[in-house]
């Protein structure tokens, strides 16, 4: 602490002055460290909590759209090629075997049953007509 020795009227006065300076200097810098430090806590703070939060919806949000497009187009074509494609072979594969034999089965039979038939016709014809010749 400071302690001055008056001597005269005039030695308070500058006294007074001395002490109302320090008074304020001490305080107007105190008041200025204490405001700029918690000034540029809270501004910095919200600036960053805003500015990161906005930064994350959006890229979360531009990302998860992206993606699912991506996806989505990506796996629609796959699945419709693919399946697309073993459907048609299977049920390709199965139609043709499936018509060739019964085409072969059906034109097999029709074919042993006509001339099976035809054969016992000209047997049966020839049985009739052989003894008619033969006299």
């Amino acid at each position: 602490m400071l302690t001055f020795q008056l001597h005269s009227p005039f030695d308070c006065s500058l006294t007074f002055r001395l002490h109302t300076l320090t008074f304020l200097r001490l305080h107007t810098l105190t008041f200025l460290r204490l405001h700029t430090l918690t000034f540029l806590r809270l501004h910095t703070l919200t600036f960053l909590r805003l500015h990161t939060l906005t930064f994350l919806r959006l890229h979360t949000l531009t990302f998860l759209r992206l993606h699912t497009l991506t996806f989505l187009r990506l796996h629609t074509l796959t699945f419709l090629q693919l399946h697309t494609l073993t459907f048609l072979q299977l049920h390709t594969l199965t139609f043709l075997q499936l018509h060739t034999l019964t085409f072969l089965q059906l034109h097999t039979l029709t074919f042993l049953q006509l001339h099976t038939l035809t054969f016992q016709l000209h047997t049966l014809t020839f049985q009739l007509l052989l003894p008619v010749y033969t006299i």
